[in-house]
C-alpha cells in the first residue's frame, strides 16, 4: 500500500519521540490506537449497511448479468447520446430537443 521503508519509519519514530516526549508517548500511542480502531469499526459498519441495502434492493450480481437489462441500458445510452449533441442555440434557445421534422423557414 505505502512504499515506506524501515529508515523512513525510524525517522518518523524519532521525530515523534522528540516532539511528544518519552513520558507521554504511551498515552499518545494508546489514543492513536483507539482512534484507528474506532475508524475501522465505523468503516465496517458503513460497509455492512451498504451491503444490507444492496441485498434489500436485490442488486446482486445476477442483475448485472441479465442480458435483457444490459440491452435496456445500452438503448438508454444510445438515446441519451443522440439527444446530447443538440444544443439550445440550434433550437432557438428554448432548451427543447430538436425535432426530426424540418422547421418552416418562412416565406
Amino acid at each position: 500500500m505505502f512504499d515506506i521503508g524501515w529508515t523512513e519509519m525510524a525517522l518518523v519514530a524519532a521525530v515523534i519521540v522528540v516532539a511528544v516526549g518519552p513520558k507521554e508517548l504511551p498515552v499518545v500511542l494508546r489514543t492513536v490506537g483507539r482512534a484507528i480502531s474506532r475508524a475501522r469499526a465505523m468503516a465496517k459498519e458503513f460497509r455492512d449497511s451498504i451491503d444490507e441495502i444492496a441485498d434489500e434492493a436485490d442488486l446482486g450480481k445476477e442483475v448485472f448479468d441479465d442480458p435483457q437489462l444490459e440491452k435496456i441500458r445500452l438503448d438508454a445510452e444510445k438515446k441519451a447520446l443522440s439527444i446530447q449533441p443538440r444544443t439550445m442555440a440550434a433550437n432557438g434557445g428554448d432548451g427543447t430537443p430538436e425535432s426530426d421534422t424540418p422547421k418552416s423557414r418562412g416565406g
